[in-house]
Order: structure tokens, then sequence, then C-alpha cells
């Protein structure tokens, strides 16, 4: 339980840090003064430092963080949730409001676009970690005989468990390799079953047979996940 919650803590500090800083680098980024950067809301813990003109904190409150950016309001609204007012003194063209609508409206959704690039890299970086991840079966479960495009009926026929060899008399050992297959080829679909005899579909053209491909239902295994 304490460690699924440090867990929780971790990746919820982990993505308001990618969130505001999206908001910070869009704030120097136009010149808006930046007095404070915090993880946190609340009262500073004892890690905090100050570099420049920004004050960077880890406050006790981990359920969220802020930018404070220079700006009259903010001064006068500045409440405990987020460490009180600060004392600098920035010149008027520093400020928030001081800066053009376009830029305002940059760094407000600076957070959202920062998050939404970090999720892209993360993917990006588990794809290439561990690759595209494979269904592999063969074997068709059912065929939604609804979806099926006209003359191709016959595929409705099909025994659960019928296992797809090739396709067009191209081997296949994925479903999505199979999908592939099916969506990729042109003119009427051969599928080489597993102990019977090849079967031949006038799906013609490339609509028809992702149509196919989309009937098909993959049929799994059975597998016993965990044991208590």
């Amino acid at each position: 339980m304490l460690l699924t919650l440090l867990a929780f803590v971790l990746v919820l500090g982990v993505l308001i840090f990618v969130h505001e800083l999206g908001h910070f680098l869009a704030a120097k980024a136009v010149g808006i003064a930046v007095p404070r950067f915090s993880i946190g809301l609340g009262p500073p813990t004892p890690l905090r430092f100050r570099r420049g003109e920004t004050e960077y904190q880890v406050a006790w409150i981990p359920f969220g963080g802020y930018v404070k950016m220079a700006s009259r309001e903010e001064q006068e609204l500045m409440g405990a949730l987020e460490g009180g007012a600060t004392e600098e003194g920035f010149p008027p063209h520093r400020l928030f409001e001081s800066k053009p609508l376009a830029a305002r409206i940059l760094v407000i959704g600076a957070g959202v676009i920062m998050n939404a690039l970090f999720a892209w890299l993360a993917y990006g970086a588990l794809l290439a970690t561990y690759g595209e991840p494979q269904d592999p079966t063969t074997a068709i479960a059912r065929v939604e005989a609804s979806r099926l495009p006209a003359g191709a009926e016959v595929l409705a026929e099909l025994p659960a468990g019928s296992r797809v060899m090739a396709v067009d008399g191209q081997p296949v050992k994925t479903w999505e390799e199979l999908v592939r297959a099916i969506r990729a080829g042109r003119g009427a679909l051969r599928l080489d079953l597993e102990g019977r005899e090849p079967l031949v579909v006038p799906a013609a053209d490339r609509r028809a047979r992702r149509a196919v491909a989309g009937a098909l239902v993959p049929l799994w295994p059975p597998e016993i996940g965990l044991v208590v």
C-alpha cells in the first residue's frame, strides 16, 4: 500500500513538473519574470534554492504545483496554497499582463503542450525499447457476418479455432501480420488454413478487404494470469 502511494506521488510529481515546466519556459521565452517555480502547494519544504530571479522549491502538498509569474493581480491575490506573495519588484514590461495577447495565450497553453510532447516522447521511447506489441495468434474465434462484404459470406461458416497459415501465399505468424496482409492485397483473397482446403474469397477491392479484416475476431488461448 505504501509503495503504491509513493509510486503515485512520484508519477504525479513528474507530470506536474513537466506541465509547470511548459509554463515556465514559455514565460521566460516571452520575457515574463518568474519569481517562483514550485512543485507542490503550500509552505515550502527545505528543498528550495534560488537561481537568478527565480526561487525553485518543493512544497509540502504534493497534489499540484505552480509557476508564479510577475503580475500586479497575483501579488494582491496570492494565498497560502501558493506560498504567499513575493517581495521582488519587477519593471512593468516584465509583468504578465503587459505582454501581447498571443504571448499570454502561449504561456497559458504551454503546460498542456508540454504534457502532450512528454507523452509522445515517452510512448516513442517505450516503442523503441520494447517494440510494437504483437498478438501471437492467427486463429479465428468467430466471424462477424454483419460486417462481411458481399461475396465473402463463406467466411461466416468457418468453425471457431480455424488457424490461418498464409494470406495470398504469404505466411503469417501474428494477428497483426494477418490483418496487414489482408488489407494490403488486391483481387481475390486466399486464406490458407491449417488442416483445411484453401479458402478463396472474391474481395476484389481494398474496401472489401478492409471489411473482411474487420470482421475477423482473434482467438486467444486461455492463460492463467495469477495464482494467489
